[in-house]
């Protein structure tokens, strides 16, 4: 996956995983699964990892993102959204697991495995809050190449549920002030969009929200390009653009 990277579950069957994220599991009993967003009302889905009334429980596990590109000297920001409670009924009540101590880690690693996860990104955090809560968390690598986002959960015996995961450079990076020197319209786009750059585009790539490349093509250092977007999905997509000051990201909203 390359940057931005963002999960979708649009297509996701309910109660398994998206393959991508099947295969990155660690975990002595698989409780993660995809489930329906009770808090949304547009069939919005998340990822979920469920207590049971076993004896023998998974108090701990390990979920990772797929394998994703990320350059030394760049900024990154991970974001992404937590919600934890019990759902196993007692009495046509919810039980209250509040006195357990349920904790998420967030690690970073060029391999799915705990010992190669050697970037803590979030220490151990206690997690009880039955409404979603956004968490950011800025970080760099210093090394080029493919990584993989670690989320651990230890001890957990609520229900634990994540959505929203999001990788992308961070705005406070020198790049984002590049970005205000590109003008990209119209956006929403219908069929054309014409880039404009104060600096020499290079080349030109689009992403659908999955972080897989849709579009790419080299241009001949015009500061101006046309880019026909007219057989695309409607939904939001990220164009990359390249310049000859460096990669610059912005988001594309397709009619």
């Amino acid at each position: 996956m390359e940057i931005p990277y963002q999960l979708d579950l649009t297509n996701a069957i309910l109660h398994e995983l998206p393959d991508c994220y099947s295969a990155q599991q660690e975990s002595k009993r698989i409780n993660w699964e995809v489930l329906p967003n009770n808090y949304s009302n547009d069939n919005d889905k998340i990822l979920g990892n469920l207590e049971t009334l076993d004896i023998v429980r998974d108090w701990e596990s390990w979920l990772y993102t797929p394998p994703i590109h990320l350059e030394a000297g760049e900024e990154y920001i991970l974001s992404f959204d937590t919600a934890a409670f019990s759902i196993i009924l007692a009495k046509d009540e919810r039980t209250n697991f509040s006195n357990h101590y349920d904790l998420l880690e967030v690690r970073l690693g060029k391999k799915t495995f705990n010992e190669s996860m050697n970037i803590i990104l979030q220490e151990a955090t206690y997690i009880n809050n039955e409404e979603f809560e956004t968490t950011e968390l800025v970080f760099e690598v210093s090394e080029t190449d493919i990584y993989y986002i670690g989320f651990h959960t230890i001890n957990f015996q609520n229900s634990l549920f994540l959505d929203n995961i999001q990788i992308d450079k961070s705005m406070s990076n020198p790049d984002f002030e590049e970005n205000n020197l590109i003008n990209l319209y119209p956006n929403p786009a219908l069929d054309m969009v014409t880039i404009q750059s104060k600096h020499e585009i290079v080349g030109i790539s689009l992403f659908n929200l999955l972080g897989q490349k849709i579009m790419s093509r080299n241009t001949e250092g015009q500061q101006a390009q046309l880019l026909d977007v007219s057989n695309l999905q409607s939904g939001s997509y990220f164009l990359q653009i390249t310049t000859k000051t460096g990669k610059h990201t912005m988001q594309l909203l397709k009619e």
